[in-house]
């Protein structure tokens, strides 16, 4: 058999297992009209309710975008501790995670991430007036009498501090939410940090007159690049195909204001969530760039890159101009050709 035959070979049996792998989710919705929901409690993204069922912003959310396949999907729960769902995932104990999980580079090379869906800023809760005037981390430096307390574990939140010039004397690390409002209502410290949409939840919860979120509170920024965070869905990296289609009902949802009316009952503002045509792969900050360059990319590796790393999920079709996927792939077809050609002969 000749290289370019082999090679043809080999490139449609990679494609056929792909596509085998894609279609278990889609299959198994169809089959079962049902969705494992693998997370771990966290207020206000997902909950058990006292009937067992499930609530909070990623549920609801979650049943807006899967009702847009057409077909009524019941969510199971599947509680598992959060350090053990990427791995329950893998093993195919549940079909979904949903549990504010952080959409990072390290993480994504383990899961096929969904588009974000919420945005993650840091927020900050003070005595009710604010009476420390405090509005970024470099207010809470320029005074070194400010406590600033966070909830112990919490270590990227405490970075953004120390990033910004806050001193680790400064800082207290306490075990949960009601310690920390305890804390500031006693004057022990003078304000804590947390997640904006927790600290909105935790707000809400306490319903406590003496104690207000600090606004507006500036973003920490390190080495010149924006703290801000993002979450989203994980589904199985076999599920590309589905978390593709998965997108374009989440952009419908969100573009739509749907997503906000969810999200307003559970304390989100439209700060909170991303707008429709943010993708996954403005999150890595690559595409964006890319498009910039003109249909003749300078560099033609690197559009090749993009072009395999969003046929592995790493993107969302809609990324790339239409068409350009298919024009890749005949480059990187004759680009095989051609270095076949050149072995023939060397």
């Amino acid at each position: 058999m000749s290289f370019r035959y082999k090679m043809a070979a080999l490139l449609l049996s990679l494609s056929a297992i792909s596509g085998v792998a894609n279609a278990d989710l889609f299959d198994n919705i169809n089959a079962n009209k049902s969705i494992r929901v693998g997370f771990a409690e966290q207020e206000p993204f997902i909950v058990t309710s006292a009937n067992g069922g499930l609530s909070g912003y990623e549920v609801d959310l979650l049943d807006a975008v899967l009702a847009r396949f057409g077909t009524k999907v019941d969510l199971q729960a599947v509680p598992t501790q959060f350090g053990a769902l990427i791995p329950g995932l893998q093993a195919n104990r549940f079909d979904v995670i949903a549990s504010d999980l952080w959409i990072r580079a390290d993480r994504a090379k383990l899961v096929a991430f969904a588009n974000p869906t919420h945005a993650i800023i840091d927020g900050v809760i003070v005595l009710k007036g604010n009476p420390k005037k405090i509005h970024s981390y470099e207010d809470i430096a320029k005074n070194p009498d400010i406590k600033l307390g966070y909830i112990s574990g919490g270590g990227p939140i405490a970075d953004h501090a120390l990033s910004s010039g806050v001193k680790k004397e400064q800082l207290v690390a306490l075990p949960d939410f009601a310690s920390l409002i305890n804390s500031v209502k006693t004057k022990r410290i003078d304000a804590f940090v947390n997640p904006n949409i927790s600290i909105n939840a935790a707000i809400k919860t306490a319903n406590d007159p003496a104690i207000e979120r600090a606004e507006p509170f500036k973003q920490a920024v390190i080495d010149g690049k924006s703290t801000i965070a993002y979450g989203s869905y994980a589904f199985r990296t076999s599920d590309k195909a589905f978390v593709q289609q998965f997108n374009v009902h989440l952009k419908e949802v969100i573009a739509s204001g749907e997503a906000l009316k969810i999200g307003e009952k559970y304390g989100f503002t439209a700060n909170d969530i991303p707008a429709a045509d943010f993708t996954l792969a403005r999150v890595f900050g690559y595409p964006a760039a890319l498009r910039k360059q003109g249909p003749e990319p300078p560099c033609p590796f690197l559009r090749l890159l993009v072009f395999v790393l969003q046929r592995t999920g790493q993107f969302a079709v809609g990324d790339l101009p239409d068409g350009e996927g298919h024009r890749l792939l005949g480059q990187l077809l004759g680009g095989i050709h051609r270095f076949g050609g050149r072995l023939r002969h060397s």
